[in-house]
Formats: structure tokens, C-alpha cells, sequence
């Protein structure tokens, strides 16, 4: 069964998970009957460990499910928000409560493990070192927040790109457990939380991607002409299109002078900029009346 919270509405993904949450709920209590009746004891070591066994993949996969369905119906809107960080957070917490709980439920015996967990501890440290500090990692940036899910980053790490580094700029779109999803020119770019932590951040506001003085008529509206140069560039918020004036000139043809801005998430033409701005100024100019 699998569950896409980008195609589900929110009450279909709660119903599923309550639902799934009630048969994990059946499960357990049926595991914990089954297994502390004669039946099963009468079984072999081997016997008994299967059933064991099977009780756990059940619940385990029902337990994923049940999080995944609760998590997305819980956080679905949430997506280019700042409450969008904390969905791992919540992922992880109700991965652990539901862990412990079928444990309690079905009484496993956790000291073969516990015995054996300094050998697997080494191991798995070993083995899984770049996973598990990607991990912690994700977990420092959850709690000391440097920045949140749709700010604008830039970032320089010498982790990539030997001794120059590796410079990314983009909106953070995606604050994983093991990755930060950046936005970077229109693409999804899957950096290591552990990348990110060693990296040299700057956090602002959009960046300015053309900036120009410009010459309109003293009567152009301004508001109506920015409108226009948005929609040319196929600009969205938080992308914007700022004329400032500047100064008026009274002699001749009244003018004013402007400071025309494009704040933008990726690089703009400036060719087409001025293309535009000369189609949206001599769109709003008055008609010429008769003489």
C-alpha cells in the first residue's frame, strides 16, 4: 500500500491512517494473546521466534504506513512554509513511540540484542558513518533553525569542488532527515545535511537579477507598467518588479527618471527586460489626442 501525499487530500490520508492505526491496534493485541498462550509455547525455540517474527513485520509495516498517511495529512499544506521544518521532526518522534509501543505489546526480549550492542554499535558506526552524521546533522539544523523551508540561501562548502569549493544559491524548498532540497535555477538540488552544517550560509532576501535606470514619461503609471513586465517575465511571489523614481525633469517632454529592479529567483535577460519595459510604457501611454 503505498501513500503519495502529493495526490491525496488531507481527509483521505487521515482516514487511511486511522484506519491503519486500528488494525495495527488489532494486530497487536491478536500477537500478544497468540503469543502468551499454550499454542505457541508449545513450539520450538525456532517455531516460536518465527511467529515472533511475523507479529513484528506486520506491525512494523503498519506502523510506517499509519506515520507516513498521519504525518502527510498533518503537514500536506505545510509545503514552502516554515511548518514544513518540522515534519521530520514529527516523522521520527511517531517512528520511536510506535516502535516502543509494539515492543511493549508483544514483550520482546531485548537482551540478545542489548548483549551484542556495543559489536553492531562499532559496525554499523563504521559502516554507516557519512549516513549517520548526515542524520545529526539534520537534527542540528532542526533545532538551531539557521534557516527555514522557501528563504533564500546561498552557501559555499569545500566538501565538493576540491580547494575552490562549491557554490549553491537557491530557495530551500525541502529540510530532510538526510538532505536540504534547494531550488537552484529551476532545479532540485539534493545537498547533505552534513554539507550544509560545514558551509559558509548567507540568508537574505530575493536577489536582484537586473537593476537599471530607466526614462518614462512623467504621466506613465508606474503600478500598471510593473504589472505588465511581471507578467511578460512570467515572474511569481516572492519574485517582484520595483520602478522607484528617482528624479522628474521638467524640461522638454516632462520625464521621470526610475530605478527599475527585478527581484528573482533565477538569472533574467536583461535584453528582454528592456524589451518589455518599452511595450508596457508605450501600452500605458495616453492616446494622442486630436488636434
Amino acid at each position: 500500500m503505498a501513500l503519495n501525499p502529493s495526490r491525496r487530500p488531507p481527509r483521505r490520508l487521515l482516514a487511511a491512517g486511522l484506519g491503519l492505526l486500528a488494525v495495527l491496534v488489532l494486530v497487536l493485541v491478536a500477537g500478544r494473546d497468540l503469543l502468551a498462550s499454550g499454542a505457541v509455547r508449545g513450539l520450538s525455540p525456532a517455531g516460536r521466534d518465527l511467529v515472533t517474527g511475523g507479529f513484528l513485520v506486520v506491525a512494523t509495516v503498519l506502523a510506517v504506513l499509519a506515520t507516513r498517511a498521519l504525518v502527510a495529512a498533518a503537514f500536506g499544506r505545510t509545503a514552502g512554509t516554515p511548518a514544513a521544518t518540522w515534519r521530520t521532526a514529527a516523522t521520527w518522534c511517531a517512528y520511536v513511540l510506535l516502535g516502543l509501543v509494539i515492543v511493549a505489546q508483544l514483550r520482546l526480549d531485548l537482551s540478545g540484542l542489548l548483549v551484542g550492542s556495543a559489536v553492531i554499535g562499532v559496525v554499523l558506526g563504521v559502516g554507516a558513518q557519512t549516513s549517520l552524521g548526515n542524520l545529526f546533522a539534520g537534527a542540528v539544523l532542526l533545532v538551531a533553525r539557521p534557516f527555514s523551508v522557501g528563504a533564500w540561501v546561498h552557501l559555499r562548502t569545500y566538501l565538493f569542488g576540491g580547494f575552490s569549493g562549491s557554490d549553491f544559491s537557491g530557495t530551500i524548498v525541502h529540510i530532510g532527515s538526510f538532505h536540504t532540497v534547494m531550488s537552484v535555477g529551476g532545479r532540485a538540488v539534493h545537498i547533505p545535511n552534513s554539507a550544509i552544517l560545514m558551509a559558509a550560509l548567507t540568508t537574505g532576501p530575493i536577489p536582484v537579477q537586473v537593476d537599471l535606470d530607466v526614462a518614462l514619461r512623467a504621466d506613465a503609471p508606474l503600478a500598471d507598467i510593473e504589472s505588465r513586465l511581471a507578467l511578460g517575465l512570467g515572474l511569481q511571489p516572492p519574485a517582484s518588479v520595483a520602478l522607484r523614481p528617482q528624479r522628474v525633469s521638467l524640461s522638454g517632454d516632462p520625464e521621470v527618471s526610475c530605478r527599475l529592479q527585478v527581484a528573482a529567483l533565477r538569472p533574467v535577460d536583461v535584453r528582454q527586460v528592456v524589451r518589455l519595459l518599452a511595450e508596457a510604457a508605450a501600452a500605458a501611454a495616453p492616446p494622442a489626442s486630436p488636434e
